[in-house]
């Protein structure tokens, strides 16, 4: 099998045939949802048949309720800063001394990073 430019087979979206690299567009019924099932397809650009092994990956975003935000600063200067705990995302001017002021140092603790570390 020749290719011109490397195709990662892995981990795709839809199934992309190994033979011609046409990527599948109406494959659903032919695929079970069950982890590690594997499935024969046939290519309809080429016509021939390749195995098909369903993956299943699951992702989790969780925050907190906090009564002090935990800010660390992004990694640029116009970066606003991120509470560690409830995602909260805080600009400089919002925080005790700035010009439109929101939170007082009692609402907020600096963690990081440096001011060395900012760009």
């Amino acid at each position: 099998m020749k290719r011109k430019d490397y195709i990662d087979y892995h981990g795709n979206t839809s199934p992309i045939c190994p033979y011609c690299d046409h990527k599948l567009e109406d494959w659903h019924e032919d695929v079970s949802y069950i982890e590690d099932e594997q499935a024969q397809l046939t290519c309809p650009n080429c016509e021939k048949e390749f195995s098909c092994k369903t993956l299943i990956s699951h992702s989790y975003t969780t925050v907190g309720d906090c009564k002090v935000h935990k800010l660390r600063k992004g990694y640029t200067s116009a970066s606003p800063y991120t509470c560690q705990v409830c995602a909260t995302e805080v600009y400089e001017f919002f925080l005790e001394g700035g010009k439109y002021q929101k939170y007082t140092k009692d609402q907020y603790e600096i963690i990081g990073p440096s001011e060395e570390e900012v760009i």
